[in-house]
């Protein structure tokens, strides 16, 4: 399902991802939360990376028929309370203006501003 993709979130290879979320959920690693509605998947967020004590959200994502609707907002709130009643610190990385307004919309504060280097 390729209807999520935008330029700022870009679906994983299937096989790597799903390898990769797999493995990080039998070993404890990985939170996620999802809504369905009439028993189709509506939205999802999930731990991108867990520590004992800190965890990053992320792969937060709305099929297009059901935005707007604040559906990830509410999970991703949901989650975060969830990982801060097992004492995790929770975190959240933004790549865009739009994206740092739906976080703090949802609870969360700028307490740093990075930038993407690359290198060749």
């Amino acid at each position: 399902m390729k209807t999520c993709e935008s330029p700022i979130f870009i679906l994983p290879e299937y096989l790597l991802f799903l390898s990769d979320v797999t493995h990080r959920k039998n070993r404890g690693k990985l939170h996620l939360a999802a809504t369905a509605i009439d028993g189709d998947l509506a939205s999802s967020v999930m731990t991108v990376s867990e520590t004992k004590s800190a965890a990053i959200l992320g792969a937060v994502a709305t099929h297009p028929d059901y935005r707007r609707r604040g559906l990830s907002r509410e999970l991703v709130r949901t989650l975060a309370t969830r990982l801060r009643r097992e004492g995790k610190r929770v975190f959240v990385l933004s790549a865009s203006e739009q994206n740092t307004r739906f976080y703090q919309h949802s609870g969360f504060t700028v307490i740093a501003d990075f930038k993407e280097i690359f290198s060749a």
